[in-house]
């Protein structure tokens, strides 16, 4: 039995069948497997410096995934890509409650 966990969102398999996934080779029903994989566990993201609009980053099992923070609601339908080894994956909104920002920098 699925328990439900007080604080934490939790979406339905509906849920991520409506999101629109962005994808060259990766498919639509492993990319939202893969999302609801990472969406239970807990991330701390990192800073990313190296790309303009992918803030975050994470590595799990040997991949680099980035948070990427679109142009929403003017070019895009949702505030987040996940990105894996440069390919756009998967759109979602909200940050998962369980992924941790990096503390800001002192000024």
């Amino acid at each position: 039995m699925f328990r439900r966990l007080p604080g934490i969102v939790h979406y339905s398999a509906a849920f991520f069948r409506q999101i629109p996934i962005r994808h060259a080779s990766f498919d639509k029903n492993n990319a939202a497997a893969l999302f609801s994989k990472l969406y239970k566990i807990p991330i701390d993201l990192k800073r990313n410096d190296d790309h303009p609009c992918r803030f975050y980053y994470f590595e799990h099992d040997g991949n680099k995934f980035e948070v990427q923070v679109n142009n929403f609601p003017e070019e895009a339908e949702t505030v987040y890509t996940l990105v894996r080894d440069g390919e756009e994956i998967f759109d979602f909104d909200p940050l998962p409650s369980n992924w941790k920002l990096p503390t800001r920098r002192p000024r």
